[in-house]
């Protein structure tokens, strides 16, 4: 396999490549080590020719367990320096309850179940897990009525941030 080039980068895709990061169902995937020069130029170019073919929804899968902060902030930066409203999906799982509000503020929506396989046994256990995941989400807004939380919604190619209050949030 040939150690390409990052565009508008002097640093190679093994230069940026976290090998330590290795997908847990996809073991030929790494994951991308925001510390090291050229990881931003290397999303910039992904998302930019994403954006070229006028595609409007990438779903990005690999970012929720464990939760990867820096990628997901690099994701989104990339998308907005394209100047076309891409929708941005997280996936697969869960994301962290105490990633919440980062999770918001960063992408247009997460999955929050895995993938149903080929498994009678499957949609038992993902409405299980799904169940417990909306439980604990409810304790946390009832707990935390008081205080405010940022929401992002991206309307064209921009954020458009307003704050709501948590008891605003629980209404819905």
């Amino acid at each position: 396999m040939e150690n390409c080039r990052i565009k508008n980068s002097s640093a190679h895709a093994a230069d940026i490549a976290d090998t330590n990061n290795v997908c847990g169902w996809n073991q030929d995937n790494f994951g991308v080590d925001m510390k090291r020069p050229g990881a931003q130029a290397y999303y910039n170019s992904v998302f930019e020719l994403i954006a070229s073919w006028g595609v409007d929804f990438v779903k990005v899968d690999d970012l929720s367990r464990p939760y990867h902060t820096a990628e997901i902030e690099a994701i989104r930066v990339a998308l907005d320096r394209t100047g076309r409203p891409i929708v941005f999906s997280t996936s697969p799982g869960a994301t962290p309850l105490e990633d919440g509000s980062h999770i918001i503020a960063n992408a247009n929506q997460r999955r929050i179940s895995d993938d149903f396989w080929d498994k009678w046994s499957e949609p038992k256990k993902k409405h299980a897990r799904l169940e417990g995941t909306i439980s604990a989400a409810r304790r946390v807004v009832s707990v935390q009525r008081t205080g405010t939380f940022r929401r992002c919604r991206h309307a064209a190619a921009r954020h458009d941030c307003a704050r709501q209050t948590q008891n605003e949030l629980h209404r819905r």
